[in-house]
């Protein structure tokens, strides 16, 4: 219940968040078109049905139901508006008043971004360390490594992962860009290659700061409390959920030591003992010499995502058959392989169809020290090859089984009250090796049918029983799993810094933004990184989970990009109507009706293609992981 009550002040706050940063933009309108002499028949504070309204010295105001920005309606704006060549009119106007006019609406929203700059760092918000906890694939061949602390970026000293990002965003595409990082006591300068946001994506050490630690429990008796960031396992950093939960599973029974940072007093560490006592826990474990060594694709941005000719090196369906000097017959050989080679390149080759290409591949580095290829494999029923004496080979599975059908379970039905969902057994639909491997199966059996030859054969799987360590008798976990919590550390600033940075941000956020967009167009950056109303809305949903502070500078990187956007030369928007004004001062005289008519069609279905494009891409991050 808690959690939905939260849920519904998150959302209300976004609408109204998003709400005036569009009123606000509307005001504008409204106020330079009063200055300037123009009717303004009608003004209202949100949109859709109309709750009040009243009609003070010519202009309506309106309040209306649904409290997304607002409108502005002037005399004559629209086409099909009768000209009668008052003087109040907007057409009436000179092309300097119509000019102020039209500009009015952006310019409000890059101003209000100061005052919005300056409230979100006065408020102070969650930032990311400047730590590195897997390296991106431009950062990985420059020899970056899990564990670095990221210090300066071309000349420029930082402390946060989001200005190293916003520092590389804004570099040339292809430019060596010089980065210093802190690796132990020595400090080493690396030259970075700029290779487009989907390539730097920096991982900080995530998911290793306690959620839970019940008072008076062993864990709470230790020393841990709740908001405490594991830094070190056994001398051991850690850097994310796995590496925590496998030190604790693998120091079942002994005692432990581990590292702490306090969030309160700031950045106190402290040092406490831990003996993680044990539970049996049914494990299904993945066993990549069952699976085909044949792709499904190659994730966007990945080492493996590179061009061959007309098209990409490696695409759907292709298969590994060497990797190395290894010759690859099943996935293992893939990824042993690559996990032992992050940073060094490695010739991979492929088959599709009946030709064959090679090509080196730099794996970047994952947390942990193993690298990563950027591959993800394709689902197939055919199992490779099943090693006598292990679990799946003492159950029946033999080389060369094609499976038929597996009883998985799979959630249906729940409640908005938090009633549980129900399990149900579901045959249907196509089954893969890898619907083995689930990690959040519990069952102790699974039922599967094979065909082997000409035959079909039901076996039953069981399940590894394995120790790991009991979170709920420590005291670390919810009854809801509940374990561990994102890093992040909270900033305030000081007036005078802030003061500082709520000038110079917004002029840092418009930059970036129009080389983005020259990025786009040169086609140095994928479109597939645009978002429209459902990941604007995901974005502050999230942002507004971490705090109002982090929710504000949210507002003000749209603030901002709303404001560049509009004046943007693009028929509809403002820019498209200052562009109409050029071209009247060129001529001498304004377009003709029709000309305007056919400008702003196709400034409209350029606006639709791009609302639907973007929602695309919403769907797609949203429901497609």
């Amino acid at each position: 219940m808690l959690d939905i009550l939260f849920g519904i002040l998150y959302a209300a706050e976004i609408v109204v968040g998003l709400g005036l940063l569009i009123f606000i933009h509307e005001f504008g309108h409204f106020v330079m078109a009063k200055r300037n002499g123009v009717k303004v028949e009608a003004f209202s504070l949100g949109m859709g049905p109309i709750l009040w309204k009243r009609l003070w010295r010519g202009t309506e105001y309106r309040i209306s139901w649904i409290p997304l920005g607002g409108y502005v309606k002037m005399a004559g704006e629209n086409i099909g508006d009768p000209r009668t060549g008052a003087p109040d009119e907007l057409t009436s106007k000179s092309a300097w008043q119509r000019l102020q006019i039209f500009a009015a609406g952006a310019l409000m929203n890059l101003i209000i971004a100061v005052p919005i700059a300056m409230l979100a760092f006065l408020w102070g918000r969650q930032v990311q360390v400047a730590v590195v906890a897997a390296p991106g694939h431009p950062e990985s061949i420059a020899g970056m490594r899990p564990g670095d602390v990221i210090v300066e970026v071309n000349g420029k000293a930082i402390d946060r992962m989001d200005e190293y990002r916003k520092e590389m965003l804004g570099r040339p595409q292809g430019e060596l860009v010089p980065v210093k990082v802190r690796r132990g006591g020595e400090v080493k300068e690396l030259l970075v290659k700029q290779s487009g946001s989907e390539r730097h994506v920096q991982t900080t050490p995530q998911q290793t700061t306690l959620a839970h630690v019940k008072p008076g429990s062993p864990a709470w008796q230790a020393g841990m409390r709740e908001g405490d960031q594991i830094l070190e396992i056994d001398g051991q950093q850690a850097l994310s959920a796995v590496q925590v939960y496998g030190a604790l599973r693998g120091a079942v029974g002994r005692e432990v030591t581990m590292k702490l940072r306090r969030a309160e007093p700031t950045g106190t560490d402290v040092t406490v003992k831990l003996t993680p006592t044990a539970k049996t826990q049914n494990v299904w474990p993945e066993d990549g010499r069952l699976m085909e060594a044949i792709i499904e694709e190659a994730v966007e941005g990945g080492p493996a995502d590179v061009p061959l000719g007309d098209s990409r090196f490696l695409e759907k369906g292709d298969v590994i058959t060497k990797v190395g000097d290894r010759e690859v017959k099943h996935w293992k050989d893939l990824k042993d392989v690559i996990e032992a080679s992050p940073g060094r390149p490695v010739l991979v080759t492929r088959m599709r169809g009946a030709s064959s290409a090679s090509m080196e591949i730099v794996p970047m580095h994952r947390i942990g020290g193993v690298g990563q290829m950027g591959v993800k494999p394709l689902a197939t029923a055919k199992i490779v090859h099943v090693a006598e004496g292990s679990t799946y080979y003492n159950d029946g599975l033999r080389s060369g089984d094609v499976i038929l059908s597996i009883d998985k379970l799979t959630p249906k039905g729940g409640g908005w009250w938090g009633t549980p969902k129900k399990e149900v057994v579901d045959t249907t639909g196509q089954v893969s090796v890898q619907d083995f491997f689930s990690p959040l199966d519990n069952r102790a059996l699974k039922r599967v049918k094979v065909r082997r030859g000409t035959e079909e054969k039901e076996l039953t799987l069981h399940a590894s029983e394995e120790p790991s360590p009991d979170l709920e008798g420590l005291g670390l976990a919810r009854g809801d799993g509940g374990f561990l919590a994102f890093n992040m550390y909270y900033r305030r600033w000081g007036w005078g810094e802030a003061a500082g940075d709520s000038l110079s941000e917004p002029v840092e956020i418009a930059k970036l933004t129009f080389i983005t967009l020259k990025k786009l167009v040169l086609r140095q950056e994928s479109t597939k990184n645009l978002a429209g109303p459902l990941g604007i809305f995901q974005a502050s949903f999230i942002h507004a989970k971490f705090g109002f502070g982090n929710f504000l500078y949210l507002l003000l990187l749209i603030t901002v990009n709303l404001g560049v956007f509009n004046l943007l030369p693009i028929p509809v928007l403002d820019g498209g109507h200052i562009l109409l004004l050029g071209i009247e001062k060129v001529r001498g005289h304004p377009p003709s009706p029709r000309f305007v008519e056919r400008f702003q069609m196709v400034g409209l279905a350029l606006l639709l293609t791009l609302i639907v494009f973007v929602t695309y891409n919403d769907v797609g991050r949203i429901w497609g992981g």
